[in-house]
């Protein structure tokens, strides 16, 4: 790698005299010297020869490796560290389709690539054409040729009287010129007129060294040993330091420290970065922030609001219909039926239970919740999870989960919440259960006692399509009328007895039970 730097030697500006030939100019040797000397020294210069700058440390230099300042040292050493090694890496560049001859140019937030003409391209001391100008640069090139002639040869009439009005003024001069000295016979370019009038090798070797002195490796040198990369004039090393590199700054025309960190970069500001954050943009540029719900816009997935907390309590809780809760099975509901457990199916299902002589005895009692207490003593005897309904400040619960019953002493899973009364226990009297006369064709429950009247035509009863062990349904005739018009069981996919076909009851007067074992339905 080689840099091609300003020496600050002083510039030979070759003299061409004032005007042609009129011998005030330099000759050729000193303008060739002049020019010798105006490169010479810049010539063939190499980094390595810079005091602060060691090529052959860290393995010496290497395809895509960078002079990185090694604070150790004191010295710019190649270095392996990756930096942005394409357009494409900075978070500020977007390249689109980076076709041949399309520049990379801001757009306001971002440097995209474009096809750059003169329409994109602001007028500046390079100035467009326009037929205005190039005839105010006629106007001008005329005046030049004119320049300061005196008046009477400011024409080409005036002029040509000068020469005598003479058509062949060449032929007239030439004839003049021929008894002057002889033509002198070209040479090459690489020699030179010397004053015996013969051409000579034209070489430093035939110019003797005056005050600009020739090029010499002891010179060069001497001139190099002193200097730092710091000491080039496009190079600004203010703020070195381990791991930094150099870095081209158009805005001062200068290589510039720099660190290679999102934190540099211009669209980024970093405030306070803590663990965790991210960076959002905020309309001009990608600043830190922390990372919660407060910022995320919400779609699908809904933030929790008490309003939708309440609407959902509404429709889960407050239901307009005691059929619209989750664990609540109604089917083909009558006068005087009861919701009933089902351990089963999980569900509260509607029964027939018309109890001890057409009336059903209820006691009730309360007790004060206070969050703390899980069990509470009942007065009423002979209770079970069977025959009580319990309710926390209005809500039924369930009795598998949410409570226990030993004896006359009732245990709740979780300590009810503090409450005035607000935990009611219903407790149902025990006895001989009633039935429920039906007269025509209906779905019937388990626990279900039925009284069935065949008078006005034929009946069936549809079992539970999912019944549990221990399950049990019973029909009475109500109407004595089964031999006439038939009691049908339907089996609902189970079996009866063993038997995948439906149960036909066809003598008056005959009441029959059915007993679910677990495995098919068992008549008693």
């Amino acid at each position: 790698m080689y840099f091609l730097i300003n020496m600050n030697m002083a510039k030979q500006v070759i003299n061409i005299g004032a005007l042609a030939n009129d011998g005030t100019g330099d000759t050729l040797r000193a303008s060739f010297d002049k020019i010798n000397d105006n490169f010479a020294e810049a010539y063939n210069f190499d980094i390595n020869q810079l005091a602060n700058v060691d090529t052959s440390a860290n393995g010496g230099l290497a395809n895509g490796k960078v002079l990185a300042y090694d604070s150790s040292s004191g010295k710019f050493e190649p270095s392996s560290l990756v930096y942005a090694s394409n357009l494409t890496d900075l978070a500020d560049v977007v390249i689109t389709a980076g076709a041949a001859g399309e520049v990379i140019r801001y757009n306001g937030t971002n440097w995209v690539d474009a096809t750059l003409s003169t329409l994109d391209v602001t007028e500046n001391t390079n100035l467009y054409y326009t037929d205005a100008r190039a005839d105010a640069r006629v106007t001008i090139q005329i005046n030049a040729l004119v320049d300061s002639a005196p008046n009477s040869l400011n024409t080409l009439n005036e002029l040509a009287a000068a020469l005598g009005d003479d058509a062949n003024y060449g032929a007239t001069i030439t004839t003049a010129l021929a008894g002057k000295e002889p033509t002198i016979t070209a040479g090459s370019t690489a020699q030179y007129w010397r004053g015996d009038k013969s051409f000579q090798a034209l070489n430093t070797s035939n110019v003797p060294e005056g005050t600009n002195l020739y090029y010499t490796n002891v010179r060069a040198d001497a001139r190099i040993a002193a200097a730092n990369i710091g000491d080039l004039n496009n190079i600004n090393t203010t703020g070195v330091g381990a791991n930094k590199a150099l870095k081209y700054n158009s805005g001062t025309s200068a290589f510039e420290i720099t660190d290679y960190t999102i934190a540099a970069l211009t669209d980024v500001t970093i405030t306070s970065a803590a663990s965790g954050d991210i960076l959002k943009h905020n309309g001009s540029a990608w600043v830190d922030v922390v990372l919660d719900t407060s910022i995320v816009p919400e779609n699908t997935n809904l933030y929790h609001t008490t309003v939708r907390a309440d609407a959902r309590a509404d429709v889960r809780i407050a239901a307009s219909s005691v059929n619209a809760l989750n664990d609540v099975t109604i089917t083909g509901v009558a006068n005087n039926q009861l919701l009933q457990y089902n351990s089963g199916s999980s569900q509260w299902v509607n029964i027939a239970q018309a109890l001890g002589g057409g009336g059903v005895s209820v006691t009730t009692e309360s007790f004060n919740g206070n969050n703390v207490l899980t069990a509470f003593t009942l007065v009423t005897t002979g209770v079970s999870t069977n025959n009580l309904i319990i309710s926390i400040d209005g809500v039924v619960q369930r009795p598998v989960g949410a409570y226990s019953v030993s004896g006359q002493t009732l245990t709740f899973t979780a300590a009810p919440p503090t409450g005035t009364n607000n935990i009611e226990v219903r407790c149902f009297a025990t006895g001989e259960p009633g039935f429920l006369v039906i007269t025509a064709s209906q779905a019937v429950v388990s626990a279900g006692r039925y009284a069935v009247d065949t008078a006005g035509g034929v009946v069936t009863c549809t079992l539970p399509g999912s019944p549990s062990g221990g399950d049990a349904i019973y029909f009475v005739d109500a109407g004595g009328a089964y031999a006439t018009n038939n009691l049908t069981i339907a089996r609902n996919g189970n079996t009866i007895n063993g038997a995948a076909s439906d149960h036909t009851i066809s003598t008056n007067g005959l009441s029959t039970g059915f007993v679910y074992n677990g495995a098919t339905w068992r008549t008693y």
